[in-house]
């Protein structure tokens, strides 16, 4: 069997622990996106649907909780 690298895993090279990030979600009422923030509390890899992947977890300012995401649906907040 061909051993693969976990999905996402060179992109998740690109944060650590305690990063800034952001996301977005549709806004129905709005109809428009919307841009969550939070901080990586730690990245980890996790089989789904038979393949390791790349997943944060990231505490959410708006809900003061932990969430987890895909790493590859986040953007680093930088200061530019």
């Amino acid at each position: 069997m061909i051993q693969k690298q976990p999905f996402g895993d060179l992109f998740s090279t690109n944060f650590g622990k305690g990063d800034l990030v952001k996301w977005s979600v549709w806004n129905p009422d709005a109809k428009c996106w919307e841009f969550k923030f939070g901080t990586i509390i730690k990245i980890k890899f996790d089989l789904r649907d038979n393949r390791f992947v790349s997943i944060s977890e990231v505490f959410v300012y708006e809900e003061s909780r932990i969430r987890e995401f895909f790493t590859l649906s986040l953007k680093k907040v930088k200061n530019d």
